[in-house]
This record gives C-alpha cells, structure tokens and sequence, in this order.
C-alpha cells in the first residue's frame, strides 16, 4: 500500500524518468486526443473484424492497420470537431460575452416560446 503515496509524489514534482515520459509532446497530444480515441477505436476494431476474414493466426498486420486507422481518424475527430467546439465554448462562457438579454432569447429559442417570457404559464 505504501506503493501508492509514493507514486503519487514522483508524479506530482515531476522530476522522475516516467513522469518526463507522460510529459513528452507525443504523450500529451494521445491524452488530448484520448476522447476521440475512445469513440473511434471499437468501430474500427468491429469493422476489421467483421468485412476481414477470419484465420487460425494472429493477424498483427490488421492490428497494426487499426491502430493507425484509429490514430488517423481520431486525429481528424479531434482537430477539426473537438478544438472548434471547445474554442467556441470558451469564447461563449468567456465573461463578458454573453448579455443575459441573449441568455433569455436562447432559452425562449430552445423552449419554443419565442415572443412569450420563459417560465409563464399560459393563463398566467
């Protein structure tokens, strides 16, 4: 048990050889892409499986396809989709950018209630 503690100060000051490791540009850039990886990474694996055929010995040439098709894909998913939206998320709760008039006009948008006040009940 006492295995934990001091895992957790060797990562925590930074100083070790593994903790250089997680902080290495190829490291960091798989954990940001970590979600997109985890969305990609069974479709792909379920679709070699299912249009490749089967043999008796492993087939580390597929693995390695799905691998790389997986990194690639995931890539993409996080480049071109999760960035923007985070982006866009952080401009949008930015403080400043947003006017509790526009606040009301989203959530009457969002509700269907344009032109009625949010929360009124109709004979209210």
């Amino acid at each position: 048990m006492i295995i934990f503690p001091v895992v957790i100060l060797v990562f925590a000051f930074g100083r070790g050889l593994l903790s250089q490791a997680f902080g290495s540009r190829l490291m960091v850039a798989l954990g940001e892409m970590s979600y997109a990886i985890y969305l990609v990474h069974m479709t792909v694996f379920i679709a070699w499986r299912i249009y490749m055929t089967q043999g008796t010995s492993p087939d580390y040439i597929g693995l390695a396809i799905c691998l790389a098709l997986t990194l690639l894909l995931s890539a993409a998913l996080w480049r071109f989709i999760e960035r923007p939206a985070r982006f866009a998320i952080r401009r949008w709760l930015a403080p400043g950018s947003v006017s509790p008039q526009s606040m009301v006009a989203a959530a009457e948008l969002a509700s269907g209630a344009a032109g009625k006040h949010v929360g009124s009940a109709p004979g209210l």
